[in-house]
């Protein structure tokens, strides 16, 4: 790791501010010393997070140091702001290159695209290589050097990767890629696509999802509208950027692999040839540093010589000296005291010398132990921060299992709890505090999630609904493992099972089904959800104008949020409480009964134990080719854990079947659906979902019809028809017609009453019997081919195609309430 220089605050003259810093102010400063230009950023360091965004981006830009990026030359704190000394790139950023490059001939311009292209991608490998994503790439944070070459700046924003979800959204709006706005995550491919948009931008001056403004220029990126590319750039430079800004991440090269494409390699060649001529500069002159060094010490050894050679002459002249007195001993003792005199000086001298050199000598020894402790010293920073880079991996670790700190309900007072919307789609609803607004643009689905996540205490979320219309609003709550994509109900496929929503018409729908008992609520009527985490079983009531409703839930999950479903334009609704209290208001009213989540509800009917047990291990099998046997799909789903029951059904008139699979517990089932949904199997992919009761009664029943050898086919299919519809109640009568032994394609059923043949006019019309859409509607009072006048209704059966939509156009609720789950009426 680089190190940097110990440094102060009054080593530097200002000379002006500098434009940008959106982490700080900049300034462009003198060091007094050297007259060397530099970079002074000043960020805030008074509070801890301050602090630990400051030391954060010091720690990154040292780091990363290397050719290209930017440097830190030293850092020191100043008041309550710590300041940092940075090179300083004198031909500013790329922003200003764009409009130069706009005056160059084409063929000109495109060749400096490609060398500030590949040394873009040199400083993007080196960030992703140590496992850094810069999040904020555009013009602004890319600098020119004075010799042109090009450096990447501004790391507050940079980030390291703790797991596949990388890190959350920052940075410049209109340069993210779409995944930012969709997943609200960001990766190293997204890098990638912003610096697609940089280089789109050098060539043709002009931002490639160009608006009238920033909203439209996100709109486009999301969508994926592009200007026109220059056409003097085909060839190469487009299928690099192209493949830089494709819409799926997993589909967009890796700063290693653009590295690696032979064009760029011909450039990457060119730039480090260039390098290496520079790199030659800089070893001549450390070089002739070291040798200035050599010539200082040389003069010193020098110096040092010429002292002990003077040593050596003064000790010669008092040999002399001797010899003279010893020749003169006759003289007189004034000679004889002089020269005693001189004697002790050169004695003197001796000691002075001889105490110079034990000197010297401690001076050499101190410095060797210096350079000793300082050895050791490093040692154990090393070996410390590699016991700090393992606490905060396995940190890390134990951080991504537990619920994001965000989300996390951390509040334990009693109180208001503040509320933080997540809206999957901005164009179809406005947030307006506390009030959410369905736009006039569209009738698209909206369901709105609320952190923070509930796990514990007595929680109340209230609030009305405005401007309604004829179409089912709702309330509700979803397990924490729900996600709300954007034109999404809130029981669509994998929320299918992870939702209770309190429907405007007053049913509670869960599991496809509804359940009445509660009463409506209209527009701007006070309604309200109140959950019990703190009970054993968990618990949800409902309130309508502060009136407890008898119907409620228990059983919930352990952590849940709480949700508000719109569909029509204009249609909105305002939160006016959202609030821990002491405890539950609910205390039960006449006629009061509890529903209990994760089984499945049915106001009449009494299903066996089970059965529902059944239920939580099967799974519904779809578009299956009728040449697949039972031990072809049973060998398929045995990939991924034991299978206990198989039975597929055989419609006469279908390409396609359908059947259920029992897997040998609730995991395997899991499993089953996340890695075998799709899979061809005897040229059909096969599309698999959570069984329902009313599923696995119908096949139970074609399964008992097909080992019945002796009964008719008119009869079969009577018999079809009425077990079909017994799932709603008692069936009087049921009878398909047949015209010359074939069945003309519509029938009569006749119910006990006209209350059981209104549910099962709600309930079943559409769906599929023997893998075809039925459609039902209420017989005729004459009609001539009714063998029963009173019948309750006929159906008529409907087919589909490999490509036609039985729906005709959008359903929104039926007269049951329940959500327009698309899984529920998707042609199979």
């Amino acid at each position: 790791m680089e190190s940097i220089e110990i440094d102060c605050f009054e080593n530097y003259q200002a000379m002006k501010k500098l434009k940008g810093g959106a982490m700080g102010k900049t300034f462009l400063v003198k060091k007094l010393i050297s007259a060397k230009l530099c970079v002074l950023k000043k960020v805030d360091y008074l509070e801890e997070e301050d602090k630990i965004r400051a030391d954060r981006e010091v720690e990154q830009m040292i780091r990363l140091a290397s050719p290209y990026t930017v440097r830190l030359i030293s850092k020191f704190p100043r008041d309550q702001e710590l300041c940092l000394i940075m090179e300083y790139c004198s031909q500013g950023d790329l922003r200003k290159v764009i409009a130069e490059l706009q005056q160059l001939p084409e063929e000109e311009r495109l060749m400096r695209v490609w060398e500030i292209l590949v040394q873009i991608f040199l400083a993007l490998d080196h960030l992703h290589s140590h496992d850094v994503i810069h999040r904020d790439v555009k013009p602004e944070n890319i600098f020119v050097m004075e010799d042109g070459t090009i450096k990447l700046g501004d790391f507050g924003l940079a980030k390291e990767i703790a797991s596949r979800n990388y890190a959350t959204a920052v940075g410049t709006k209109v340069y993210q890629a779409p995944e930012v706005y969709k997943q609200q995550q960001m990766t190293v491919e997204s890098d990638v696509f912003a610096v697609g948009e940089v280089i789109f931008e050098l060539l043709s001056g002009r931002h490639p999802f160009e608006s009238d403004s920033e909203q439209g220029m996100i709109n486009n990126i999301i969508q994926g509208k592009m200007i026109e590319f220059p056409t003097f750039a085909e060839g190469n430079m487009k299928q690099i950027v192209f493949a830089m800004m494709n819409p799926n991440p997993s589909r967009r090269p890796s700063a290693k692999a653009v590295l690696a494409h032979d064009m760029v390699r011909m450039y990457l060649r060119q730039h480090q040839g260039k390098r290496n001529i520079d790199d030659s500069g800089r070893i001549q002159q450390l070089q002739q540093e070291r040798d200035d060094e050599r010539r200082r010490a040389d003069e010193q050894k020098i110096r040092a010589d010429s002292a002990e050679q003077k040593a050596d002459e003064q000790k010669i002249r008092a040999d002399s000296a001797e010899q003279r007195a010893d020749q003169q001993r006759r003289r007189a003792d004034e000679a004889e005291e002089v020269s005693r005199v001189f004697q002790l000086e050169i004695e003197n001298k001796n000691r002075e010398i001889q105490t110079l050199q034990q000197r010297t000598q401690i001076i050499e020894q101190e410095k060797d132990r210096e350079k000793i402790r300082a050895d050791q010293e490093k040692v154990r920073s090393d070996q410390e921060k590699v016991r700090a880079d393992e606490q905060e991996e396995k940190q890390l670790e134990t951080e991504a299992l537990l619920p994001p700190k965000n989300e996390e309900e951390d509040l334990t007072e009693l109180g208001p709890i503040n509320q933080d919307a997540v809206i999957p789609d901005y164009a179809t609803v406005q947030q307006n505090e506390n009030k959410f607004i369905h736009t006039k643009d569209n009738d698209n689905y909206c369901t709105i999630a609320f952190n923070p996540i509930i796990s514990k205490g007595v929680i109340r979320f209230e609030g009305f609904f405005e401007n309604i219309k004829e179409k089912i609003f709702a309330i509700g709550i979803a397990d924490v493992s729900a996600v709300f994509g954007p034109n999404q109900a809130p029981n669509e496929d994998a929320n299918f099972t992870k939702t209770i929503g309190y429907q405007s018409c007053g049913q509670l729908n869960y599991f496809g089904v509804g359940i009445h008992g509660n009463c409506k609520f209209e527009d701007k009527q006070l309604v309200a959800l109140e959950v019990n985490m703190s009970s054993n079983p968990r618990t949800l009531h409902f309130f309508v104008d502060n009136q407890e409703q008898p119907v409620s839930v228990s059983d919930i999950p352990p952590n849940i949020r709480f949700f508000v479903f719109l569909i029509d334009p204009e249609q909105s609704f305002t939160l006016t409480r959202f609030e821990r209290i002491q405890s539950s208001t609910a205390r039960g009213v006449e006629g009061s009964r509890v529903l209990k989540w994760g089984y499945d509800w049915d106001e009449n009917a009494d299903y066996d134990g089970n059965l529902v047990q059944l239920l939580r291990n099967s799974l519904e099998v779809n578009n299956i080719s009728q040449d697949t046997t039972e031990q072809e799909v049973q060998e398929l789903f045995q990939t991924v854990g034991r299978v206990k029951t198989i039975y597929l059904s055989y419609p006469n008139e279908q390409s396609v079947s359908q059947g259920f699979v029992q897997m040998s517990n609730e995991e395997s089932a899991l499993r089953a659906m996340n890695e075998l949904n799709g899979h061809e199997l005897n040229g059909h992919r096969i599309q698999i979902l959570k069984a329902n009761l009313n599923l696995l009664q119908i096949l139970f029943q074609q399964k008992s019809n097909d080992d019945s050898e002796n009964e008719s086919s008119s009869e079969n299919d009577g018999q079809d028809l009425g077990n079909f519809f017994a799932q709603i109640g008692y069936v009087e009568k049921a009878e398909v017609i047949i015209h010359n032994g074939r069945s003309k394609g519509f029938g009569f059923v006749t119910m006990r009453n006209q209350e059981l043949a209104q549910r099962a006019l709600n309930q079943l019309n559409n769906c599929k019997l023997d893998g075809r859409n039925i459609g039902i509607q209420f017989a005729k009072e004459h009609d001539d081919h009714n063998p029963h006048q009173n019948s309750n209704f006929r159906g008529e059966r409907r087919y589909f195609n490999q490509t036609g939509n039985s729906r005709g156009e959008r359903r929104n609720f039926d007269q049951r309430g329940r959500f327009p789950s698309r899984r529920r009426f998707r042609p199979r």
